[in-house]
């Protein structure tokens, strides 16, 4: 499997930066992300991006290369729905946040596919 080594992203910080097969890497934003998280299999990144930036499509994952691997669609059933707000792990799942008038939910995702594999409303 490709991993990611040495992954280092400061908070308030427009870029986070890695080395893949020994060729150090940096992504970039126009903005401060509000969240970068290392994927538990170190395959990649989970990202939220500003809103600014991305619009309502701005979750993704990207492979330890810095390719896109995928881009997070906010379930039609959240209704008002935002963007996505944050994401990490949660006792081992990936889990992003998604803001929606007035009401956060919680979705728990497969890294692999970008299935949402439970929603969950949460405070």
């Amino acid at each position: 499997m490709r991993i990611i080594n040495d992954f280092v992203w400061k908070e308030n910080e427009k870029s986070f930066t890695w080395t893949f097969e020994g060729e150090n890497k940096e992504k970039l934003f126009k903005n401060v992300p509000r969240s970068v998280v290392e994927l538990s299999d170190k395959s990649g990144f989970a990202i939220v991006g500003s809103y600014d930036e991305f619009g309502k499509k701005n979750a993704f994952i990207l492979n330890a290369d810095g390719t896109e691997r995928l881009i997070f669609t906010i379930p039609n059933k959240i209704r008002d729905a935002i963007c996505f707000h944050e994401i990490y792990y949660i006792m081992g799942e990936l889990t992003a946040i998604i803001v929606a008038g007035g009401i956060d939910f919680a979705c728990i995702i497969n890294s692999d596919t970008g299935e949402f594999k439970e929603i969950y409303e949460t405070r």
